[in-house]
């Protein structure tokens, strides 16, 4: 069954600026829906973004921050109770502090947000990618244009798709805390984890981080 994901992407004035363009789209199998919003980037005062990031945004403008964040809270919460995941490329801080910023303006959203936020980064660690591979490249959308928030909203969903379907990413799943020693490590501390692969167990010493069938 294909799950349904919400992927938000959003641009800040500076790494912990205020958001001015925000980018989110909703999958069920392809692109069912999507949400584009931006400021006047003639407000955007950090040399870096002004640079990078500005040529690459040209979305529906909104007049004011909060007629921007509001927008996006309805397209969150119109998606919210039919997504099985909610993702961000890495989420903090910008992600992330774009719903503290939605709730800040209204204390009735405090709890309305998505828990959890679910990085792809991580995703990918697991599943025995970089996670600082290119997007494109790994989701095959050379196509989608960088820092264009909602282009950069998909690629993390399709990136989500294909770490979280990998096979790796199943099997690799941390089943117990061991208390007996498996690994002849100097030290001489008898813990571990006992990861299950699906085909076989294996005791991973917690210092050398060797591994040996059990």
């Amino acid at each position: 069954m294909t799950r349904k994901i919400f992927s938000v992407d959003a641009e800040t004035d500076g790494l912990y600026g205020d958001v001015w363009a925000i980018g989110a789209v909703w999958l069920d199998g392809g692109t069912a829906a999507h949400f584009e919003g931006q400021l006047d980037p003639a407000a955007v005062t950090d040399p870096w973004v002004h640079k990078n990031v500005v040529p690459a945004v040209n979305l529906c403008r909104y007049d004011n921050r909060t007629d921007l964040l509001n927008a996006f809270w309805d397209f969150w919460t119109a998606h919210k109770d039919s997504s099985d995941d909610c993702i961000a490329d890495f989420g903090v801080p910008v992600e992330a502090g774009l719903f503290r910023a939605c709730v800040e303006l209204d204390d009735i959203r405090t709890f309305e947000g998505p828990y959890p936020l679910d990085e792809v980064g991580t995703a990918l660690r697991v599943a025995g990618f970089d996670r600082h591979a290119d997007r494109r490249k790994l989701a095959g959308r050379p196509n989608l244009v960088e820092h264009n928030p909602v282009d950069d909203a998909l690629v993390s969903a399709l990136c989500w798709q294909k770490a979280t379907t990998s096979r790796r990413f199943g099997q690799a799943i941390i089943r117990r805390w061991l208390t007996r020693r498996h690994c002849s490590h100097p030290r001489a501390f008898d813990r571990g984890w006992l990861i299950d692969t699906g085909m076989r167990k294996l005791f991973e010493c917690q210092l050398c981080g060797r591994r040996k069938a059990v």
